[in-house]
């Protein structure tokens, strides 16, 4: 059973700096796609981890967008639902 706590996961992602991204999320649908750069993997997960948790609170928002990681370029992809997404090998959903 995991047990989720607001404040904890939002302390968490105000200390890695990502005050701007949250209040985005919030103030509405976003017009274009966010791409954060990490300089590990573990930091990298360990936000995206957390960006789940958090919208896990915001259903409205959780429902506006897609969060993606590309591991070998360790970058966030926040990308809002709608836009197509590719998915797979070449070929695949574009």
């Amino acid at each position: 059973m995991t047990i989720r706590n607001l404040s904890l996961i939002e302390a968490q992602l105000i200390s890695l700096g990502l005050t701007h991204i949250l209040t985005r999320l919030l103030s509405g649908p976003l017009s274009e796609t966010v791409e954060m750069n990490f300089s590990s993997l573990r930091i990298a997960k360990t936000v995206q981890r957390l960006l789940y948790s958090w919208c896990w609170f915001y259903p409205q928002v959780k429902e506006r967008i897609s969060l993606t990681l590309k591991e070998e370029i360790l970058t966030l992809i926040i990308k809002p639902r709608g836009l197509p997404e590719q998915r797979g090998r070449k070929g695949g959903k574009v």
